[in-house]
């Protein structure tokens, strides 16, 4: 279990679209979090970072290591939750439109935060853009 109030981040490696686009939004989904679901959207941005105050997320900022097409590129998504996340939790990063990383059931990730509720791999859509985690 996460803790009330515990700050959680994640990051995890995409490769960018082989041409620009502006910044899409993203959004943050959590599962069986007591009381069904929590969503939350980050706005599109110009800049790398993008920063959200809503119900059910204390804060969440969402970042990128590069802007440049064709690249390797880290994305970060950190969040606090105002109740416990349980095991079993699942949480939806979605929006991550037009990467080129393949499907990949296994796709490793960081969880820099403790503690590591997530191990170290999520489920990744290509089509969507999409990378869900879930805590044991």
């Amino acid at each position: 279990d996460l803790a009330q109030g515990r700050e959680l981040v994640v990051s995890f490696e995409v490769v960018n679209g082989m041409s620009s686009q502006l910044g899409p939004e993203i959004n943050v989904r959590v599962q069986d979090w007591g009381r069904g679901y929590a969503n939350a959207t980050l706005p599109a941005s110009s800049g790398n970072t993008q920063i959200l105050l809503l119900a059910g997320f204390g804060i969440a900022n969402c970042g990128q290591t590069t802007v440049f097409p064709n690249a390797v590129n880290t994305i970060t998504v950190e969040f606090e939750g105002d109740v416990a996340l349980p095991a079993s939790s699942k949480v939806t990063i979605s929006g991550l439109l037009n990467a080129q990383t393949l499907d990949n059931s296994a796709l490793p990730v960081t969880v820099a935060s403790a503690p590591n509720i997530f191990g170290s791999s999520g489920a990744w859509t290509r089509a969507t853009g999409t990378l869900i985690l879930t805590s044991s």
